[in-house]
C-alpha cells in the first residue's frame, strides 16, 4: 500500500478520514465523525474537543488496521484566533500525537478550486469559461475561469448579525424581511460589480459547499456533480424563504440557529445567477480534501500536475489593480527566476520559495499606488491585508517582508533589525529572496527592459552576471553594484555585472 495516504480533515461540521491512492486519485475508504455545530464562533472546536479526540483515536486505529503509515491532519482555521488554534493544536497533539496543519481562507479556496478542476466532467467543461462559487465558513468567493484557466476571484462577506436582526425584527412581516434582506445583499453586490470582470452570458456556474442544496440534489454516493435547473432552484428557494421555521426544521432538518444564514445565502446565490446570466448551474460535492490529496500527490512526485499558475494569476490581477508596470515585473521576475535556478547550490531553497520569489516580483511595487514616498512599506501593508490565493500566513509574511526590504535605501542594520523580529528560519528565507530580487531589479533599473537576456556563471567567490544589451547600462551597473552588497552579506559571494554588446537580431535568437 505504498501509494495509499491518510488524509484527516477537521471542519466545523465534521471530522473526516479518507484513505486515498495518491497515484490514481481513488478513495479506498471514507470515515466521518459528525460534530454538532457551535453557535458561538469563539468556542469553535473547544466545546467538542472530547468528541474530536475520540474520533482521532478511532482514525488512527483504522489506519493501523489498513496498513497505512503515511498520513497527515489538517483543520479549517478560518474562524479561530491564532492563539486559540495553537492551544487546540497543542491539546490534540498531547492526546493523540497528531500535528494539526491549520488552513486559512486563502488556502481552502485554492484547495477546493484545484479539486474541482481535477474532477471536471466533459459535460461541464464543454463551456470554455465558468464561475466557481464557494460558500466558505467566513466568506463567499466567486472565481472566474476562462479556457479552464484561473483568472481571478472576488470575496463577499454576509453580515450575519445584520441578517439576523432583519429577519427576527418583530416590526417586519416575513415577506418584508425577505425583501429588505434581498435589497441589502443586492446593493452590496452592485457596489462590487465593477471590481469583478463578469463574463458574457451563456456560461456555467459551479456551486461548491452549498451543503443544504447538496443534501437535496446531490445525495448519491460517489456523485461529484449534479445539474441544478432554474425551476428546481426557484422551487426550493421559495420553500425555504417563506416556510415557517418549524417546517424547515422538520422537513429539511435545518436548526433554527442556521436558518437565517441559509436564507441569506440562497438570496445571494439567486442574485449571482442573475448577475452572471449563466445558463447552466451545477452543484459539486468536491471538498478541500480532494485538493489536499492532489497537493500531497504532487509533492510526492506521484502526480504530474502544476496549479501554481492559479496563484500567480491572482498575484498578477492584484498587481494590475494597483497599476503596477507589468512589463517591468515580467522582466524582473524572468531575471530573478534565472538567478534563483542558477544559484541553487548556494541558497538551498526549493519550489515553494521559488514561487514566493515570483509573487514578490509582481507585488513589491504595489505600494506606489498609495504614494512613492515609503512605498515599500505601503507594499508590505497591502500584501499583508490582501487575501493571496493558496498562501499560508507565513508565506504572505515572507512576500510582504521581501517587498519591504527590496528598497535599496534600507541599510544592512535596518534589515537585521527587521529580521530580528521574525523567526530565524523564516528570516533567512526572506534575506535570500531579497538579495536575489534586488539583483534582478537592478537589471531593469530604468524600467526600459534594456537587457535582452542574461547568462550566469557561479564561481567559488564570485557570481558573474553577463547582460546582453545594445543600450547604455550605466544606471543598471550602478544599481547592480549597490544591490550586490546584500547578496555578498547573505551568501559570501560577490556579484559582478558584465555587459556584452549584441546586435538586435542576436538578442532575438
Amino acid at each position: 500500500m505504498a501509494n495509499y495516504y491518510g488524509i484527516i480533515y477537521l471542519s466545523y461540521r465534521s471530522l473526516k478520514l479518507k484513505i486515498i491512492d495518491l497515484k490514481k486519485m481513488t478513495t479506498l475508504e471514507t470515515v466521518v465523525a459528525d460534530i454538532p455545530p457551535t453557535v458561538a464562533k469563539n468556542h469553535v472546536f473547544t466545546q467538542e474537543l472530547d468528541t474530536i479526540i475520540r474520533g482521532l483515536h478511532g482514525f488512527k486505529q483504522i489506519l493501523k488496521e489498513t496498513g497505512v503509515t503515511s498520513f497527515k491532519m489538517w483543520a479549517n482555521g478560518q474562524l479561530l484566533e491564532p492563539m486559540t488554534a495553537a492551544y487546540l493544536g497543542e491539546q490534540i497533539f498531547t492526546q493523540t500525537g497528531l500535528t494539526i496543519h491549520w488552513l486559512n481562507e486563502n488556502q481552502l479556496i485554492y484547495l477546493k478550486a484545484i479539486g474541482v478542476l481535477e474532477s471536471l466532467d466533459e459535460q461541464i467543461i464543454s463551456d470554455p469559461s465558468f464561475y466557481l462559487l464557494n460558500f466558505g465558513s467566513s466568506s463567499i468567493t466567486i472565481s472566474k475561469f476562462a479556457e479552464q484557466t484561473f483568472h481571478t476571484n472576488w470575496n463577499f462577506t454576509l453580515d450575519e448579525q445584520l441578517n439576523h436582526e432583519v429577519i427576527s425584527s418583530s416590526t417586519n412581516t416575513t415577506a418584508n424581511a425577505i425583501e429588505i434582506l434581498d435589497d441589502i445583499i443586492g446593493s452590496d453586490l452592485i457596489s462590487f460589480r465593477n471590481q469583478f470582470p463578469f463574463l458574457d452570458a451563456g456560461h456555467t456556474l459551479i456551486v461548491q459547499d452549498a451543503n443544504f442544496l447538496n443534501r437535496i440534489f446531490l445525495d448519491k454516493k460517489g456523485v461529484k456533480f449534479a445539474k441544478l435547473s432554474s425551476k428546481k432552484f426557484l422551487n426550493i428557494y421559495e420553500k425555504v424563504l417563506y416556510s415557517p421555521n418549524q417546517y424547515l426544521e422538520e422537513k429539511y432538518h435545518i436548526p433554527l440557529s442556521e436558518q437565517t444564514n441559509l436564507v441569506a445565502r440562497l438570496i445571494l446565490l439567486k442574485r449571482i445567477i442573475a448577475l452572471t446570466k449563466v445558463k447552466k448551474i451545477y452543484l459539486t460535492s468536491i471538498s478541500a480534501m480532494t485538493g489536499l490529496a492532489l497537493a500531497e500527490g504532487i509533492q510526492a512526485h506521484l502526480l504530474k500536475r502544476n496549479y501554481d499558475s492559479m496563484i500567480v494569476s491572482a498575484a498578477q490581477y492584484l498587481a494590475a489593480r494597483y497599476d503596477v508596470d507589468l512589463n517591468h515585473c515580467h522582466n524582473v521576475i524572468h531575471n530573478a527566476l534565472h538567478l534563483f535556478d542558477q544559484t541553487q547550490k548556494i541558497h538551498h531553497l526549493g519550489h515553494d520559495e521559488r514561487l514566493l520569489l515570483e509573487l514578490a516580483g509582481y507585488l513589491s511595487d504595489i505600494g506606489n499606488f498609495i504614494g512613492h514616498t515609503d512605498h515599500f512599506n505601503h507594499s508590505a501593508y497591502i500584501i499583508t491585508a490582501s487575501k493571496l490565493l493558496g498562501l499560508s500566513q507565513t508565506q504572505i509574511q515572507i512576500i510582504a517582508e521581501v517587498a519591504r526590504l527590496y528598497n535599496l535605501q534600507t541599510s544592512r542594520q535596518q534589515i537585521n533589525e527587521r529580521l530580528a523580529q521574525i523567526p530565524p528560519t523564516t528570516g533567512l528565507i526572506i534575506a535570500k529572496l531579497v538579495a536575489i530580487l534586488r539583483l534582478a531589479g537592478a537589471l531593469d533599473a530604468a524600467f526600459e527592459q534594456k537587457v535582452a537576456k542574461t547568462s550566469i556563471s557561479l564561481k567559488p567567490d564570485t557570481l558573474i552576471v553577463t547582460a546582453y544589451s545594445t543600450d547604455d547600462l550605466t544606471l543598471e551597473k550602478w544599481t547592480f553594484n549597490r544591490s550586490a552588497n546584500l547578496f555578498t552579506t547573505v551568501f559570501g559571494i560577490r556579484p559582478q555585472l558584465k555587459q556584452r554588446m549584441i546586435v538586435k537580431n542576436e538578442s532575438e535568437k
